[in-house]
């Protein structure tokens, strides 16, 4: 076997471990884990996965990030697949893994055994670690033949099917007798320590476990992670994030957000996705609390922020929508601070009714390219403008592009990102790479806004989304404004629809609020008021609920094969 690398713990973990030994780091329905817990807990996971994977999906000594004309290097650490659930154990997997040089790329565990293996594809993964009990046989057996299933059961690793070829695994190794999810609920009230919000990380520390780096370059440009995006307008990609993204997200959030020793940061989002993991990596980075539900479900997460101090959420507007309907408020939140709202357009509507209830909502824009946000409004600064997300956070840039590649620093177009956030590579198929970016440094998105001369931006919808009809563009982000404000609506969405005399028609899908029925005929007068007659939509179709990806976007080609 290969010699290993010394193991080097994230630095943030060692200093809370130290400085806050006692305090909560991760916490759960029925489980509490402590920094010093987790500390201990990662370093015992590091050693048993440095001994038990392939070498060369760990070893990242002759290492070096690809230069512009360069594709990815043989003797980099190829990404392991990781296939958890939300829960403590998805997390301290990720965290061993990063400590002895592995690169995580985690993936959806509901997702389809051909989603799954497209992924691994993707990326060139050669081996894949699974929660026990998460998958079914059908999904080991379809599994490409190259592929190295493995599963963790209290700290051992046990091959579940090796690959054809070999991977050169031992069968098992020495580990912890408990590898669940720590400590009982309760048993670490007395560490818990509160302080006023500030907005910077606690500063660098020195200890002989992180000293080390697990890289020839500089550790903070190592990759760190793969994130695959959620593929709603074409074939996912797989998302390259450097330790200096994931850093430099954290920081600018912080300064953004405001952080407190007290914090306890509730997280019901998949954490396979953007959203999901950074605002872990946020709690954790800055010493404080990160709350874990496996799924979001509405009662649960009222009494959460009703009686566990919650100060800080995630959420989508599917999400908040379905909060404010069970009578989510200010009052029943105690310790909120902050009502985190993205992944999807916010409409005027459902900022308006939030903010009569008093929710502290700052919405926000992200992308998996940037690890996660890129510019937030804070409730003093909110707009009340569909889709306004405030201004850039720090260090992160934003210009247009119009139709004809043009950058422009205010106006509407093409939204471009630049800062330290932003990934530079991505995943193409086999493991190849290719630049996200462009000679500029700017990336490029999928998506369309209005950026302000005060630097404000409006998020207007996917550029590939926008509906020509009649020789005009229209954003279905821009109906569905409109038409969320009919009564009975709880929902709307606006998409295509192949039309042989327009080219593209109009089609809305309704789902009516619970216990109400919508009026068709009394909607179709209300487009017509509300509406210029290109905007108005020509099929209307009552549905139960819309199509969603795990992380709550619509899938609106799923919607025109309804």
């Amino acid at each position: 076997m290969a010699e290993r690398l010394p193991i080097a713990l994230p630095r943030w973990l060692v200093e809370h471990a130290v400085a806050r030994p006692r305090h909560p780091a991760l916490e759960t329905r029925d489980r509490i884990l402590s920094y010093a817990e987790l500390r201990a807990r990662v370093e015992i996971l590091a050693r048993t996965l440095a001994e038990q994977l392939p070498a060369q999906e760990l070893d990242q000594r002759a290492c070096a990030l690809p230069g512009p004309d360069e594709g990815w290097r043989s003797s980099f650490a190829r990404p392991i697949g990781l296939l958890f659930s939300t829960g403590i154990a998805a997390i301290e997997v990720r965290l061993a893994l990063e400590s002895c040089g592995g690169i995580p790329a985690p993936l959806d565990p509901r997702g389809t055994p051909q989603e799954i293996a497209h992924r691994l594809g993707l990326a060139g993964v050669r081996c894949l670690l699974v929660e026990p009990g998460a998958q079914s046989k059908e999904l080991l057996a379809r599994m490409p033949p190259e592929i190295t299933v493995l599963t963790l059961e209290e700290a051992r690793l046990h091959v579940v099917r090796p690959a054809t070829a070999g991977a050169g695994i031992n069968s098992a190794g020495d580990g912890p007798a408990d590898h669940g999810d720590g400590g009982s609920r309760g048993a670490l009230a007395a560490g818990s320590d509160g302080g006023s919000v500030r907005t910077s990380r606690l500063g660098s520390g020195d200890d002989p476990v992180e000293a080390r780096s697990v890289c020839s370059r500089d550790a903070a440009e190592a990759p760190a992670l793969v994130l695959f995006t959620s593929g709603t307008s074409g074939q996912p990609s797989g998302v390259l994030l450097s330790r200096a993204n994931l850093v430099a997200s954290v920081d600018a959030s912080g300064l953004r957000l405001g952080v407190s020793d007290s914090d306890r940061w509730l997280v019901a989002m998949p954490l396979n996705h953007a959203g999901g993991t950074m605002a872990v990596l946020r709690s954790l980075i800055t010493g404080t609390t990160v709350v874990l539900e496996p799924r979001f479900e509405v009662d649960t997460v009222l009494v959460w922020c009703a009686t566990q101090d919650i100060s800080l959420i995630s959420v989508v507007p599917t999400m908040l929508h379905r909060l404010l309907e069970a009578g989510f408020t200010r009052e029943s939140a105690p310790k909120l601070r902050c009502v985190l709202l993205g992944g999807a357009r916010a409409g005027r509507g459902l900022l308006a009714r939030a903010s009569a209830v008093g929710l502290p909502v700052f919405t926000t824009y992200g992308l998996t390219e940037t690890a996660s946000q890129v510019a937030t409004s804070t409730p003093d600064e909110a707009s009340g403008l569909a889709g306004g997300v405030g201004r850039p956070l720090a260090g992160t840039e934003l210009a247009v592009a119009t139709e004809s590649g043009e950058v422009r620093a205010a106006g509407r177009g093409r939204i471009l990102v630049r800062g330290p956030s932003v990934a530079r590579w991505r995943f193409v198929g086999s493991g190849s790479l290719e630049p996200l970016c462009d000679a500029a440094g700017w990336l490029r998105t999928g998506d369309l806004g209005v950026l302000s001369v005060d630097g404000s931006l409006q998020v207007l919808g996917r550029l590939d989304e926008v509906i020509v009809t009649g020789g005009e563009n229209v954003a279905p982000e821009e109906i569905e404004e409109v038409l969320a404000a009919f009564p009975g609506v709880a929902e709307v969405a606006a998409a295509s629809v192949a039309d042989p005399e327009w080219g593209e028609v109009i089609g809305v899908w309704i789902v009516p609020r619970m216990g109400e029925q919508v009026d068709v005929a009394g909607f179709s007068a209300f487009a017509r008021e509300h509406l210029s007659s290109a905007r108005r939509p020509r099929r209307i179709t009552l549905v139960d609920a819309l199509p969603r990806t795990s992380s709550g976007k619509i899938v609106r080609a799923q919607l025109r094969v309804r």
